[in-house]
């Protein structure tokens, strides 16, 4: 699994006083620092600093540098700074509180964990900037943690839509398998153009699961289907009976999915090691 569950609680905080603590935070105000967690309310100038790093039809995928968003939640918090006392306290402080704004993704993204024992996992995402973006805003997109395991999706942490078409997802942990999807909105019935201008459907069993053997159709010059010819192809090809349920099965249309594979376990242990080591630099 990605995400981590600590056996024992976290120690003391580094520079804070014994005896003394550093009290929880508000929830509303809890929930901003974890949403600077996933970029949430971050201007659009800051994760891409110049357009021609994102170009119209293009995709990019990215890892959430823990340094990025300690510096965040370290730049939110010097608001209250008011002179060298506070100052010399700052860094305790926002060392305990970055690790409750964690806690608290943490808890918001597996609400059947136990919240006190849970550690966020490496967060990672993409940005898409496309016309598909724009015209179907309900774009399915889905992470795996192991590719061609559909049990190892990962939760998404964030999927929101930054302009009209442009999109960033970020996800809880980092997927060796990108899907992007149609949405799943209403059915749609049709055939598959193939080469010489010819066409087929993909034959299916009475219970939805394809047989792997394309059906060819015949479609005269107004683009008309000849379906009793179509029910006649597919009864042979299927060796049963096609009724019109079945037919009706066979001419659906599923999703078009847009598939991305990653290099697996070893960049995972890329990552892993650069993020122990920033996190051993700024004292996480």
């Amino acid at each position: 699994m990605t995400r981590r569950i600590v056996e024992i609680p976290a120690p003391a905080v580094a520079g804070v006083p014994p005896g003394y603590h550093v009290a929880a935070l508000p929830d509303d105000v809890l929930d901003w620092l974890a949403d600077l967690l996933i970029l949430r309310g971050v201007p659009l100038s800051y994760l891409v600093p110049h357009p021609d790093l994102l170009p119209p039809e293009s995709i990019r995928f990215f890892h959430v540098d823990p340094n990025f968003t300690a510096h965040l939640i370290d730049g939110a918090l010097t608001a209250a700074d008011l002179g060298a006392f506070d100052r010399a306290f700052h860094r305790p402080i926002a060392l305990a509180l970055r690790k409750q704004a964690e806690q608290r993704l943490a808890g918001r993204l597996f609400r059947n964990e136990n919240h006190k024992f849970l550690a966020l996992p490496q967060l990672s995402g993409l940005l898409f900037r496309s016309e598909i973006v724009r015209r179907w805003p309900g774009l399915s997109v889905t992470g795996y943690d192991k590719s061609g395991d559909r049990g190892s999706a990962l939760q998404l942490a964030r999927k929101d839509r930054l302009a009209a078409g442009l999109m960033i997802v970020l996800f809880a942990g980092v997927p060796r398998r990108v899907e992007i999807a149609e949405p799943f909105e209403g059915a749609r019935f049709g055939v598959e153009p193939k080469q010489n201008n010819t066409w087929s459907i993909q034959a299916r069993y009475a219970d939805g699961g394809f047989t792997g053997n394309p059906v060819p159709v015949t479609v005269d010059a107004t683009r008309r289907l000849d379906i009793a010819k179509l029910a006649t192809t597919l009864a042979t090809t299927l060796a049963t009976t096609a009724g019109s349920g079945h037919l009706s099965l066979c001419l659906q249309q599923t999703p078009y999915v847009q598939v991305f594979e990653g290099s697996g376990a070893r960049e995972k242990q890329r990552i892993r090691r650069i993020r122990n080591d920033l996190k051993r630099r700024i004292g996480g």
